[in-house]
């Protein structure tokens, strides 16, 4: 599987960068965050940012250790893993309000195993034809029967919030996930 990333961080004074994106070296094993927190001026620290990039890095290196397992039991495991050590970090701080959002994929054996949490999301294009897109997150939420929103922030119960998508891929599919600030 070949792969290519794009990514276009926010420049300028009046934007701070908190997303964080990874592609595994050794596997197709994709991860991108969205860092959350409130108006920069009030944190001046990169903490969403930490937490974007520790998504990422926790995710994909728990896949990649056990990519022959593939599941959404592994990727939940992952997700976890990344949410305790973002517990971790915010209690360091005594602040809980960094967090993240995100999506993550990997390919194995013509499948892509796809999941988010929140307002990320992924997109698969066939033919130059969009043949999935994940549903927008917040109106769907509305009609959710979860309460709130999940966030990778150490609060508990996580796990109810990743949504997942089992798809077919073809040779010559291009696979794409984003942020919000990407949809």
């Amino acid at each position: 599987m070949r792969s290519f990333s794009l990514y276009f961080p926010q420049t300028g004074l009046e934007w701070h960068n908190e997303d964080s994106l990874l592609v595994s070296e050794k596997y197709p094993i994709f991860a991108v965050a969205d860092g959350v927190t409130l108006p920069v001026a009030l944190y001046p620290d990169d903490g969403a940012k930490v937490i974007a990039d520790l998504f990422c890095k926790t995710t994909v290196g728990v896949i990649e250790e056990h990519f022959s397992q593939i599941s959404r039991e592994l990727i939940t495991e992952a997700y976890l893993n990344a949410n305790k050590l973002a517990l971790k970090y915010n209690r360091e701080r005594k602040i809980v309000d960094f967090a993240a959002v995100a999506v993550l994929a990997a390919v194995s054996d013509g499948k892509i195993l796809g999941s988010r949490v929140t307002d990320c999301g992924l997109a698969l294009f066939r033919n130059g034809q969009i043949v999935f897109k994940t549903p927008e997150f917040w109106s769907n939420a509305k009609q959710s029967s979860r309460q709130g929103y999940g966030k990778i922030d150490g609060s508990e119960g996580l796990e109810k919030y990743i949504d997942f998508y089992d798809l077919d891929y073809e040779t010559g599919d291009f696979l794409c996930l984003f942020s919000d600030g990407f949809e």
